[in-house]
């Protein structure tokens, strides 16, 4: 294996030159860099990065948190990162935190060792606290969610005006009363549809609507379904907080004996998709996943680049699709 001192003889500078070549230093001349250039691929000479790293502090990598492997969703905000950090030449390193707030520790110490310069935090990885205290010491960004005012970049969609207008959509098609069931942590995003939501109630007297905790478990939140359609059987239509729980919305409703999209209609969020191979397919809140991944990277690499950077919050445009349910 080559040497950065096997480079240095073949080309016929120092040490010292061909080091400012590697690490982009902008005094060195056009024709020296070329000729150093040369004798890199000639002798397919692999910079040592860990030295480097040590030298400047840097790793070149960023962290991804993300609260679980199971939800497609995720992947998709993970395609949109994947994208951002090969155009930026860095490394991403995903940790994944399994809804235990205690899994987060190891992967933050990446930070803190300088294996890994800036996080993004995916959707409900992070509670504010924690955020805080990481946001004091390390260049960090929020990917569909947010914590106002706290001061963090963040890239999302209006899950408030996407709630209201698929609570609209059902009150147009004859829903009489809605059931939203929301996630079991209190997001921004869970809030903020929440909000939405109840505001059609306040506008539209003539729907009902109800405001339920999900639950993790699928096995559980269908049996949650099903006690609360038999408790209230004039419930008619559903919006679920995500799109693998509108498919347990519809297994639900089979097992009833009731048919999805007729008896009772479902609108889900994320628009992933689950939410088109589904039968019925589902109708969603389409989000830009692939976007919100990508410009979070943005977001990181402007927090990255400078310390007084400032904070930015990027609103991204959701669609409406309506399908089969």
């Amino acid at each position: 294996m080559s040497t950065i001192k096997d480079v240095a003889k073949y080309c016929g500078y120092s040490v010292a030159t061909v080091s400012r070549v590697i690490n982009d230093d902008p005094i060195v001349k056009v024709e020296t860099r070329e000729k150093v250039l040369l004798a890199i691929r000639a002798l397919k000479y692999r910079p040592n990065l860990v030295a480097k790293n040590l030298r400047t502090q840097k790793s070149n990598s960023i962290l991804v948190m993300i609260p679980t492997i199971a939800n497609p969703f995720y992947a998709e905000i993970l395609r949109g990162i994947e994208q951002g950090v090969k155009e930026t030449e860095m490394n991403p390193i995903i940790g994944t935190v399994e809804f235990d707030p205690r899994h987060m520790d190891h992967f933050l110490e990446l930070l803190d060792s300088n294996q890994a310069d800036g996080v993004i935090f995916i959707s409900s990885s992070i509670t504010s606290d924690r955020l805080a205290e990481v946001a004091k010491k390390h260049p960090a960004v929020m990917c569909n969610e947010y914590f106002d005012p706290m001061p963090v970049s963040y890239v999302a969609i209006n899950n408030e005006k996407a709630a209201y207008e698929a609570a609209c959509e059902l009150a147009n098609a004859g829903c009489k009363r809605v059931a939203y069931f929301r996630s079991t942590r209190d997001s921004s995003s869970s809030m903020d549809r929440t909000r939405g939501i109840k505001r059609v109630e306040e506008e539209c007297q003539c729907v009902e609507v109800d405001i339920i905790r999900g639950d993790d478990d699928f096995h559980h939140l269908k049996n949650k379904i099903r006690k609360v359609l038999k408790e209230k059987p004039d419930i008619d239509g559903l919006i679920m907080n995500s799109d693998i729980n509108g498919t347990v919305a519809i297994r639900a409703l089979v097992e009833m004996g009731l048919v999805p999209g007729k008896d009772v209609r479902i609108v889900s969020f994320d628009g992933t998709i689950i939410s088109e191979i589904t039968t019925p397919a589902l109708s969603c809140v389409k989000q830009p996943l692939f976007d919100l991944g990508y410009l979070a990277v943005r977001l990181l690499e402007n927090q990255m680049k400078k310390e007084d950077a400032p904070i930015e919050r990027l609103i991204l445009p959701h669609e409406y699709t309506i399908r089969e349910t």
